[in-house]
């Protein structure tokens, strides 16, 4: 609508000058005037001065620009804003679309999960005159293992024949999961099974055999895998599928231990039961690497025979006292001399055997700790006042918090004095009902003299012998108005 007005404008002034004219046609006409002269070739014609243009004719022509120029602004305006919203909705789009991105499964990771293609995905070349065929038995090209144990590694060999026109040429045999292997082989002139190259053709009545593997580790109950066969038949791809239903070796109760809350001096105990599944009985060690000072680990067989193997198991935990602060989380294997069967041998020669993980978790609180590790005032103005307050709590029962043993001074990161130390202030509360204080650490402002960042340091006296002090940042930017080059003029940044 606007742009339309933009263009009648113009049209509209034209036709108030025509109808000024108009007005005086009733003057009579000089037919004596001089007629222009004319150009020659070589010369261009002289600029003539313009006829003079009636007032309401200017008043209408310089409305009707104004009016244009306003329109087009307005029009400008407009486009500019729709342009930037549409930005706006397509990198929200593009950010929920990432967001809804599916993730890896358990044990899928690295395989194809990092926006590549997924191996085994790459798009089905089709030839519809091709007269290459790969001809399995019927049903032959699945496996469905049954019940598995967790940790199964389990191998099958699908076999298939070419029995097209022309000769069968296999491009690749890609698993759909780096948790599944194959290996392609084929027919020599003597009736044996040798490594087949890609791309070399197999010959009518050649048999072939995939030599596909499923890994169970981290897999529970019903679970699959496809080898895609990528092929210049017709159709252009084979699919091999292999399944089965995972049941675990061992069963732990409960699944993991979580002491939650701990301080440095307290002392817990907890448990876990693990039994053989099947109730086989074996033996089982702990692998104890890493463990975290103040966490003892005990295994206990419940049903020792006389080999020393059990079907029942009892893992001890102890937490503390000698825990370090901060938060535990330890992944605790316990490994049987049950072999896997299928498994390869590891590096060392030895067969691979069924183990199970479980978690060990606490957050182990300090005799006294703070909310908060630091003062981060951010970006504010000068001579503005701000404050930010952290919490000291004692987690000792036999120490008690008052303002009168906590102590709070400023000083510089590297430096014992800190040139802002006098624009804060510290102030120390204490907490109604709790063995807590609360320290605040406020400022009226900074001048504009001392504007721009700045860093220092909260040293906190807590007057407990085992955390005698913290020392916590102290950091923000000052910002004043910026000024518009040549007029003196301050002006507020973006986001003030």
């Amino acid at each position: 609508m606007k742009t339309t007005l933009a263009r009648l404008l113009p049209s509209l002034a034209l036709g108030a000058f025509l109808l000024a004219g108009c007005a005086d046609q009733g003057a009579p006409v000089d037919t004596k005037a001089p007629a222009p002269a004319q150009a020659t070739p070589a010369a261009q014609p002289a600029a003539q001065p313009a006829p003079a243009m009636p007032e309401v004719a200017q008043k209408a022509e310089a409305a009707a620009k104004a009016a244009s120029d306003e329109a087009l602004a307005k029009a400008k305006a407009a486009s500019d804003l729709a342009t930037a919203q549409a930005k706006a909705a397509a990198e929200k789009a593009a950010a929920a679309a990432a967001a809804a991105k599916p993730k890896a499964e358990p044990g899928h990771e690295g395989h194809g999960h990092d926006g590549m293609p997924h191996p085994g995905t790459e798009p089905v070349v089709e030839n519809p005159n091709s007269k290459a065929k790969l001809q399995f038995e019927v049903g032959s090209d699945s496996k469905n293992f049954g019940k598995v144990m967790q940790g199964d590694v389990l191998n099958h060999v699908f076999e298939a024949v070419a029995v097209g026109e022309e000769d069968l040429i296999i491009r690749q045999a890609k698993p759909t999961c780096g948790c599944t292997v194959a290996d392609v082989k084929v027919q020599d002139d003597n009736g044996e099974f040798v490594r087949y190259e890609y791309g070399k053709p197999i010959a009518k009545g050649r048999k072939v055999q995939f030599n596909a593997q499923l890994h169970t580790q981290n897999k529970r109950q019903q679970t699959s895998s496809k080898v895609n066969i990528s092929t210049n038949e017709a159709r252009g791809q084979a699919i091999l599928s292999l399944e089965a239903y995972v049941e675990p070796f061992f069963n732990l109760t409960p699944m993991s231990i979580n002491f939650s809350s701990l301080g440095t001096r307290d002392t817990a105990t907890d448990k876990i039961t693990v039994t053989s599944a099947r109730g086989d009985r074996i033996k089982l060690t702990p692998v104890l690497e890493g463990v975290p000072n103040g966490l003892k680990i005990e295994l206990k067989p419940l049903d020792e025979d006389a080999d020393g193997k059990a079907s029942r198991f009892e893992v001890l935990v102890t937490a503390g006292p000698g825990l370090s602060e901060g938060s535990i989380v330890y992944s605790l294997a316990l490994r049987s001399d049950f072999e896997i069967p299928g498994a390869e041998r590891l590096p060392n020669g030895k067969a691979p055997t069924y183990e199970v993980s479980t978690s060990i978790m606490a957050v182990v609180r300090g005799s006294v700790s703070l909310s908060q590790s630091f003062f981060s005032f951010g970006l504010f103005k000068p001579n503005t006042p701000k404050s930010l307050t952290t919490r000291l709590t004692s987690n000792d029962p036999s120490f008690k918090l008052s303002p009168e043993l906590v102590s709070v001074t400023l000083k510089g990161r590297d430096t014992a004095e800190w040139d802002r130390a006098q624009y804060f202030q510290a102030t120390v509360r204490p907490v109604p009902n709790e063995n807590s204080v609360d320290i605040e650490l406020s400022t009226t402002g900074l001048p504009d003299s001392l504007a721009g960042s700045f860093n220092g340091l909260a040293v906190i006296k807590t007057g407990h012998p085992d955390k005698p002090q913290f020392e916590i940042g102290i950091s923000g930017v000052c910002r004043g108005a910026a000024v518009v080059p040549g007029t003196g003029v301050p002006t507020a940044p973006k986001g003030q």
